[in-house]
C-alpha cells in the first residue's frame, strides 16, 4: 500500500470517528460509547484472525474498524446482537466473495443489508436521527471528499453524485416535483457516509477512470430506479447489486490489457 494509499484509510478512520462524535453529541443517538468501542474491538480482532486463519498472515484489521463504525453509525439497533451478526457477515463477505485477490463487496454496506434484512423488527436506519444540518454536512463533505481523492476515487463519487443529480432534473420534469425532494437524499448525513466511504472503497472499485465512471453512474442509476419504484434501502442494495457485477468491469481491463501486449 502506498503512502497515499495509508493516508486515506487514516483519513476515513478519523472522519467516521468526528461523525460518529457529531451524532452522539449534537444530534443524542440513543447508543453509548462503550458500545462503540466493544463492536470495534470485536470487528478488529475478528478481522484479524480472518486474515490470519484465511489468508495466512497478520493483518492490521483496519477494515475490521472501518466497517464497525460505519455500522454503528448508520443502523440503529435496540439488540447488540444485531451490530455484531452485522459486523461478522460483513467482514467474513471481505474474504469469501473475492476477485483478483480484491473483495468483491464493501463490507459495510453487506453488513446494513443483512441488518436491515434479518433484525427488521429491531433496526433501522440513521436517516431520522439527522436534522439537515448544512454546518455538519459541510464537515463531512469535505472529509469524505479529501479521503476519497486520496484514495484515487474521487471520479466513482462525482459519477454517482452527478448521475443522481441530472436523474432528479429529469424526474422534476416528468413528475413536476421540487428539485430538492429528488436530489435531498444527497446532502443527508446517510448520503454523505453512502457516497464518500462506501461506494468509493478503492478494493471493491476499478481501477481505470472509465470504469469508476460506469460503476458510479451505475450504482446512481439503479438506485433511482428502485426509489421510482419505493424499493425500500436503494442505495445499499443499488451498491450490492453493481458490486456482483464486477467481473464485467475488471474483464474490460483485462481484455484492454490483452490488446496492448
Amino acid at each position: 500500500m502506498t503512502n497515499r494509499g495509508r493516508l486515506a484509510i487514516y483519513l476515513q478512520l478519523s472522519a467516521l470517528s468526528i461523525y460518529l462524535y457529531i451524532g452522539m453529541n449534537y444530534f443524542e443517538f440513543p447508543r453509548r460509547s462503550n458500545q462503540l468501542i466493544f463492536l470495534v474491538l470485536y470487528g478488529m480482532i475478528y478481522d484479524l484472525a480472518a486474515a490470519r486463519l484465511i489468508k495466512g498472515f497478520w493483518k492490521w484489521p483496519l477494515t475490521g474498524a472501518i466497517s464497525s463504525m460505519a455500522i454503528f453509525i448508520l443502523v440503529q439497533s435496540i439488540s447488540l446482537q444485531s451490530y455484531l451478526v452485522a459486523i461478522t457477515i460483513a467482514l467474513t463477505t471481505k474474504y469469501v466473495f473475492t476477485l483478483v485477490d480484491r473483495h468483491v463487496f464493501n463490507p459495510a454496506n453487506i453488513g446494513v443489508i443483512c441488518a436491515l434484512t434479518f433484525f427488521r423488527n429491531d433496526v433501522a436506519l440513521i436517516a431520522s436521527q439527522w436534522t439537515v444540518d448544512f454546518y455538519h454536512i459541510a464537515i463531512a463533505m469535505t472529509l469524505g471528499g479529501m479521503a476519497c481523492f486520496l484514495a484515487g476515487r474521487a471520479t466513482v463519487g462525482l459519477a454517482y453524485v452527478g448521475t443522481f443529480f441530472l436523474l432528479g432534473v429529469v424526474r422534476m420534469i416528468i413528475f413536476d416535483g421540487h428539485l430538492l425532494f429528488y436530489i435531498g437524499p444527497l446532502i443527508t448525513m446517510a448520503g454523505v457516509i453512502f457516497q464518500f466511504h462506501m461506494i468509493t472503497d478503492p478494493r471493491t472499485t476499478p481501477d481505470d477512470r472509465y470504469g469508476q465512471v460506469a460503476f458510479g453512474a451505475s450504482v446512481a442509476l439503479l438506485d433511482v430506479l428502485l426509489r421510482t419504484f419505493q424499493v425500500l434501502h436503494s442505495p445499499f442494495l443499488s451498491l450490492a447489486i453493481v458490486s456482483s457485477l464486477q467481473p464485467l468491469f475488471f474483464l474490460r481491463f483485462y481484455l484492454r490489457e490483452a490488446r496492448a501486449i
